[in-house]
């Protein structure tokens, strides 16, 4: 344990240093990322260059990169190394996902709300392993036309999966 704190103090001691070094190898492993080429790093691991070169972004801005990877597109384009997961706001209890369900896009839609249901253990209710009533809600219950989450699943996967 007095080692783990040893090593936890040294880093803190020279945060800096730990930033830069791990920016660092970022870059070195992510020399072939199609979004760092984009933008002009060419290549480039410094921490100056990366300043520079890409701008603070929100997830709307990298949304086409991101649909490219939820669609299984498996070259460089945000990270050097494969994403083997997805978190979609971990930090919230409702179940999100960055775009809507339309007639061409089923398929990378119900991934992501999988993925998204799987890791808030929801996905459960979709797969009919939990038939838990939508109508626990008396409000919702009026406006409400499925009996269980399974069923609405296979309605909307009915709907737009032709």
């Amino acid at each position: 344990m007095d080692k783990v704190m040893e090593e936890f103090e040294s880093l803190i001691k020279d945060a800096e240093r730990v930033q830069r070094e791990t920016l660092t190898k970022i870059l070195e492993d992510s020399i072939l990322v199609e979004y760092l080429q984009n933008l002009g790093l060419n290549g480039r691991t410094n921490p100056e260059s990366f300043k520079a070169c890409i701008p603070l972004v929100t997830n709307k801005e990298l949304e086409p990169y991101i649909y490219r990877i939820v669609d299984k597109d498996a070259s460089l384009i945000l990270t050097g190394k494969p994403l083997t997961t997805m978190p979609l706001r971990r930090e919230s209890t409702s179940c999100s996902c960055s775009f809507p369900l339309k007639a061409t896009n089923y398929h990378s839609w119900s991934r992501l709300m999988k993925r998204s249901l799987f890791s808030m253990n929801m996905y459960k209710f979709v797969v009919g392993k939990v038939k838990e009533s939508l109508s626990s809600n008396a409000q919702i219950a009026l406006s409400i036309v499925y009996d269980n989450v399974e069923e609405l699943w296979n309605d909307l996967k009915e709907r737009f999966l032709k």
